[in-house]
């Protein structure tokens, strides 16, 4: 059974996972006004679905992390 820690780490290094999709996201909307390329909405649904299973993943991991807190 994993630990309080665990879950809080992982929850943690998902919700940086999901920072850093969107700050790409954010620069490659950026970068295509000055230099469109075909791929970008490519990019964009891969950026924007890894963020949306790190947010998930985030809360999910966290709920479990609150769930062990509450318990202790």
């Amino acid at each position: 059974m994993p630990t309080y820690q665990t879950l809080k780490r992982k929850a943690r290094i998902a919700a940086g996972v999901c920072v850093i999709c969107l700050l790409f996201l954010l620069e490659t909307t950026m970068a295509h006004r000055s230099a469109p390329h075909p791929a970008s909405p490519n990019i964009w649904t891969a950026l924007g679905l890894v963020a949306l299973v790190a947010l998930a993943l985030c809360v999910w991991y966290g709920r479990g992390a609150w769930r062990l807190s509450a318990t202790r």
